[in-house]
């Protein structure tokens, strides 16, 4: 142990031999990289805006100096489009804790699914309620008794969100599309290479705690420096 510290020192003696380097503690770092999406406002416009970056395959966003997890855009977008609804346009704010991703199974869905604005409205109130309840993605939305997955939810809303005024008054149905979590690219899949230290037995597979751990993948966004 002795001689595994000094190796430590040493190494970190050398690197601060550098000018360029420079030592901060955890406090310095998290207001060098401070999330500024948390606690801040977005006007109706730049709501519509960040809408219009949701594709059909979701990843974060980065704007300006705030970044967005897929997280939350979803819970952004679901608590504007609740205004919006309710008839009041004021400035919204991010939730001050990001939301967690589903913790089960998505639900197959091979199909668009068509729905209507009123239906679509309810859906939207009880997910408003999950995200404040459990502080988590749900794992599968609701549309009446016909189910479909939260991306595909989330893009519909963010498609809604965006037409904004160009969408036809009489205009009540909406198409839900299947779309694919993005951010899940950056979990690895399932395999024996990941499980090689020495705890592990030969062989050893873990795809259900990697499947979860791509489910995560809603709350992954990179770190901004200011």
């Amino acid at each position: 142990s002795k001689t595994a510290y000094e190796t430590f020192e040493n190494y970190i003696r050398f690197i601060k031999r550098f000018p360029e380097v420079q030592f901060i503690t955890a406090n310095e770092a998290a207001e060098i990289y401070r999330d500024n999406a948390r606690q801040s406002y977005f006007s109706a416009a730049e709501v519509e805006r960040i809408a219009a970056k949701v594709g059909d395959e979701i990843g974060f966003q980065t704007n300006g100096d705030y970044t967005l997890s897929p997280a939350e855009v979803v819970s952004l977008l679901v608590r504007f489009y609740q205004l919006r609804v309710g008839g009041t346009i004021t400035p919204v704010t991010a939730l001050s804790e990001s939301p967690l991703g589903p913790t089960g199974a998505a639900p197959a869905m091979s199909e668009a699914v068509k729905t209507d604005l009123n239906q679509f409205g309810r859906t939207t109130a009880d997910v408003a309620d999950f995200l404040q309840k459990q502080s988590r993605v749900p794992s599968a939305v609701w549309l009446g008794s016909t189910v479909v997955t939260p991306e595909a939810y989330l893009v519909a809303l963010a498609k809604l969100i965006a037409e904004g005024d160009k969408r036809k008054p009489d205009s009540t149905e909406i198409e839900v599309k299947p779309a694919k979590l993005a951010a899940a690219k950056y979990v690895s899949d399932d395999d024996p290479k990941l499980w090689g230290w020495v705890i592990f037995p030969p062989g050893f597979r873990a795809p259900a705690m990697m499947d979860l751990a791509k489910r995560q993948a809603w709350t992954i966004k990179p770190a901004v420096r200011h």
